[in-house]
């Protein structure tokens, strides 16, 4: 496994980083490089908690680097949150498309102040959306997911401070979208 070590005062000059063998992105490995704007791998498998939190220019394609290798999302099954907190600038669409993770949670916060994100579809079971998950996504996004709807913690999960609220689908079969 190939990991990334940031020493603290640098990190804020940081702006990308091109690590085609990456495998596993530390619990806040990138905690507040608000200039990092793109991270460049192919072999992600392990994301920890908080690991982008507070990345506001990270344009992250969420769809290429998050690939269906991807095993955990957080440190462990238990903690997961706030992963992407913050990223202001994540355009997406996510595509929620990973069979391999050992929990497939939306863990608490995890996308919490992305508000550029317009679209979320899962493509993939989801078990749980924990609380704050999508809070104050892009206005108006467009969340697509599976008919059997998974169980949904707290009000926040796909809300916004002000309107306009994102769009919830139901659609079946997934392999229709």
């Amino acid at each position: 496994d190939l990991y990334i070590v940031l020493w603290k005062p640098i990190s804020r000059e940081l702006q990308s980083v091109d690590a085609p063998n990456l495998t596993v992105v530390q619990k806040q490995a990138f905690y507040n490089c608000t200039n990092l704007t793109s991270l460049t791998t192919s072999s992600l498998n392990k994301l920890g908690s908080a690991a982008f939190r507070g990345c506001k220019k990270l344009e992250l394609d969420l769809s290429a680097s998050l690939g269906r290798s991807l095993t955990l999302i957080g440190n462990s099954a238990t903690d997961m949150s706030e992963t992407f907190l913050g990223c202001s600038s994540l355009k997406g669409p996510l595509v929620w498309d990973f069979p391999n993770l050992v929990t497939n949670v939306v863990s608490k916060s995890c996308f919490s102040g992305c508000s550029d994100l317009a679209s979320v579809v899962f493509k993939t079971a989801v078990e749980e959306i924990r609380a704050d998950a999508f809070y104050n996504i892009g206005p108006g996004a467009e969340v697509r997911l599976p008919a059997a709807v998974p169980r949904v913690y707290g009000a926040r999960a796909f809300a916004r401070d002000n309107v306009p609220f994102p769009k919830l689908y139901l659609t079946d079969p997934v392999e229709e979208w």
